[in-house]
């Protein structure tokens, strides 16, 4: 076997090792709950999301948590739409601008830091703004805050799903991910997180410094503040509830839908050093995809252990579906899994390397796939301005 065929053959093998703690991480039960009702915040971050932000205001304002206790900030990012207008409709929504301590922050770090920072409740809580919320989002996030936890990483689903092919890829992808995110933090390890259902303590963001140290990169408000909290050692657990489940608006087009993962993909190269294991299995998805490629290639006994390992992955992420599915009490559709393991192939690679080498585009705004990166935004008379309605 040459070098290359055994790197490949170590990457499938940590890919599986892990696949399977997911699944083990997935089978074990927290049931802790707290009964405390703290004042909490919902801080969203919009830019031009005047068609579905009222959407996402009004499952916020029909919450079983008691109105006394939380207030939902809206932090609008330079919108050139009727964004602001929608949200100061609202009496219950605090309606901000980005902060001026803030402007070198990149993309949507500016508004989240700005609205964390204006924030006056011990958990903050966090949703997109083309997100909905079950009533009881806030209720069954804030039970999971029980004393040792910091972090609460809720599920979130893709609707409505089409028969499209890609509206069907994008709702079992982003459902393998999130089980692949419940199971390593059922396992003990904060990997990743979405920051449409995404719930921790203020304290705990201020101890981390927010997102000063990640503050350049245009992605990553989310998964990149999750290794931020994990290397500070914060207990993190997943909300299995459905009651405390999101769901966000699909892409519609197969190019929508690249440009999406490409951006979520361009946080790779950071990961080696936030979380090398999480680096390892992010280039272990990358590797196992191209395993089909080089059965092709190669053929004779390279071809045969190649199927080999493709098999054992149909088994463990078959198993993970399952039982993720189980404890989310969702249904994915199992029988999509072949299709989206063959559709991966080409996927992952086109998105994989476009993440790590070109640039984005997000909210009109162009972005590099850099380390770290100066950030321009042009001048408006509304920043550092505040508007509240209470």
């Amino acid at each position: 076997m040459t070098a290359v065929t055994i790197l490949f053959a170590l990457a499938a093998i940590y890919y599986l090792v892990a696949t399977v703690t997911f699944a083990i991480g997935l089978i074990r039960r927290r049931d802790e709950r707290s009964t405390e009702k703290p004042f909490v915040s919902v801080v969203i971050a919009a830019r031009n999301e005047d068609a579905y932000l009222g959407r996402c205001l009004d499952s916020l304002g029909a919450q079983t948590y008691p109105t006394d206790r939380y207030e939902i900030l809206v932090v609008d990012d330079d919108s050139t739409d009727r964004t602001r207008q929608v949200a100061e409709q609202y009496d219950a929504v605090r309606v901000l601008s980005p902060l001026p301590a803030y402007a070198d922050y990149a993309a949507k770090k500016r508004p989240m830091a700005s609205g964390i920072a204006e924030a006056r409740g011990d958990l903050i809580l966090t949703t997109d703004a083309d997100c909905t919320t079950e009533p009881g989002w806030i209720e069954a996030t804030v039970s999971h805050f029980t004393e040792n936890v910091d972090v609460v990483v809720g599920y979130s689903s893709v609707a409505p799903v089409g028969q499209g092919w890609v509206h069907r890829l994008q709702a079992f992808d982003f459902f393998a991910m999130l089980a692949a995110a419940a199971g390593a933090i059922g396992a003990g390890s904060l990997w990743a997180a979405t920051g449409q259902n995404l719930a921790y303590r203020k304290r705990l963001f201020d101890r981390v410094g927010g997102y000063t140290s990640v503050a350049g990169r245009a992605s990553g408000d989310d998964v990149l503040l999750a290794q931020l909290f994990r290397k500070a050692g914060a207990q993190a657990t997943f909300c299995f509830d459905p009651a405390g489940h999101t769901t966000t608006w699909r892409v519609e087009s197969l190019r929508g839908l690249i440009r999406q993962r490409t951006r979520w993909a361009s946080n790779a190269r950071v990961q080696a050093k936030l979380n090398p294991a999480l680096f390892l299995y992010v280039t272990s998805v990358l590797s196992i995809n191209i395993l089909p490629i080089l059965a092709l290639a190669a053929g004779g006994h390279i071809a045969s252990l190649c199927l080999i390992a493709w098999g054992l992955r149909f088994l463990t992420d078959a198993t993970i579906t399952v039982i993720a599915a189980r404890r989310l009490r969702v249904s994915p559709g199992l029988l999509f899994l072949p299709a989206w393991m063959l559709l991966q192939v080409p996927y992952v690679l086109i998105v994989g390397f476009a993440g790590s080498l070109l640039g984005f585009e997000w909210k009109n705004r162009q972005h590099r796939s850099s380390a770290s990166m100066t950030v321009t935004y042009p001048p408006t008379n509304q920043r550092g301005t505040s508007h509240a309605k209470m």
